[in-house]
């Protein structure tokens, strides 16, 4: 999904199959989404299933995900890699935004059981604390792990094993990531790209996984050649790799 014109510089996916869905002339969806641009959207990946791998531009547009997620028609566990949370709630009323998108999700999708957290900074997931404690709906159906924890081995165990009869969406905001790693428009994390391996192939191997969406692209540096733009098309490719050569009991192929 193309909002920004940054894939039009990377190369990464030309070997593959792919849908190219247009986005660019699109307004008032930059960091929000209003009700015009979220008609467009919804119109523009209507023809698609929530399968595959869905690469939806920078982490601004991260509220995309609330899209692919809501076509899902079963109950299913969302499984969040980003430096934030997502939970805001929107300062503009009802407008989604790129950080409200998951509590957006948890209000209105039916079959969404549970979201699993991972690699939040701590500043964001006490902000967090502080809404799940008015909120027992929430509580019980969110679970974020601390940066600490992630690299307990009862951390990964408890991924494998939670919840293993539910299929799970994945959804992943490359800020998670270390800036040794690569470098998007946000405040960004310090997960090393071998540990998100590391966790996406723990999730593929004991999980059915429904689909996968991937932002974080840095469109504000955005040009043919430039350092961000090289580094976000290395980390797609190397992503787009591993998730294609791990065992999976299910990844669709007709996402955009």
């Amino acid at each position: 999904m193309n909002f920004t014109h940054v894939y039009e510089q990377e190369t990464f996916y030309q070997r593959h199959a792919c849908i190219w869905i247009d986005c660019c002339d699109l307004s008032g969806v930059c960091g929000y989404c209003d009700e015009p641009a979220m008609r467009q959207i919804r119109s523009r990946i209507a023809p698609y299933r929530p399968y595959g791998v869905h690469f939806i531009d920078s982490g601004s547009y991260h509220y995309v995900s609330r899209f692919w997620a809501e076509k899902i028609e079963r109950e299913f566990v969302l499984v969040l890699f980003d430096n934030h949370t997502d939970m805001q709630s929107s300062r503009f009323g009802d407008i989604m935004s790129c950080g409200s998108w998951v509590r957006d999700l948890l209000d209105t999708h039916p079959f969404v059981r549970k979201v699993v957290m991972l690699g939040a900074a701590d500043g964001y997931l006490r902000n967090l604390q502080k809404t799940l404690a008015g909120r027992a709906d929430y509580a019980r159906r969110l679970v974020a792990f601390s940066r600490e924890a992630l690299y307990r081995k009862s951390t990964w165990q408890e991924l494998a094993d939670e919840h293993h009869t539910l299929p799970v969406y994945i959804s992943l905001d490359k800020d998670v990531l270390r800036l040794e790693d690569d470098i998007t428009d946000w405040d960004q994390g310090d997960m090393p790209l071998a540990v998100l391996k590391r966790f996406l192939d723990v999730l593929i191997r004991h999980h059915e996984i429904i689909g996968i969406d991937i932002c974080g692209e840095c469109s504000r540096l955005c040009g043919k050649g430039l350092p961000a733009v090289q580094v976000n098309a290395s980390v797609n490719a190397q992503l787009l790799q591993f998730i294609g050569g791990c065992r999976c009991r299910a990844i669709g192929t007709d996402g955009g």
